[in-house]
């Protein structure tokens, strides 16, 4: 199982609004991930920096398979004017993991 974090920055004016919209994720979304490969997934926030973590079997297959999906794409351009400079300006390689406890 791959573990997988990024570290993003919201504007911070448009923090309250990210998290209103995790409150209510498009299902369709979540159905998406899950196909994909996507276990364990979730977002941090403090102060206007997000932590986003998941767990999947091979990151790069699930990145494969979900940017050809049309709910993803919609949902990264409805979550692009949170962050600062635009989610594509955010998106890098994942930090790597260093150490691990069970």
């Amino acid at each position: 199982m791959e573990r997988i974090a990024y570290v993003m920055r919201l504007k911070p004016d448009m923090v309250e609004g990210y998290k209103e919209a995790h409150q209510r994720v498009w299902p369709e979304l979540i159905e998406a991930g899950t196909r994909a490969g996507v276990r364990n997934h979730s977002c941090f926030v403090r102060g206007n920096a997000v932590i986003i973590y998941l767990e999947t079997e091979d990151y790069a297959a699930t990145v494969r398979e979900l940017s050809d999906k049309d709910v993803v794409k919609r949902w990264n351009a409805y979550m692009a004017d949170y962050f600062d400079g635009g989610i594509q300006a955010q998106q890098s390689e994942p930090w790597e993991e260093v150490f691990h406890m069970d």
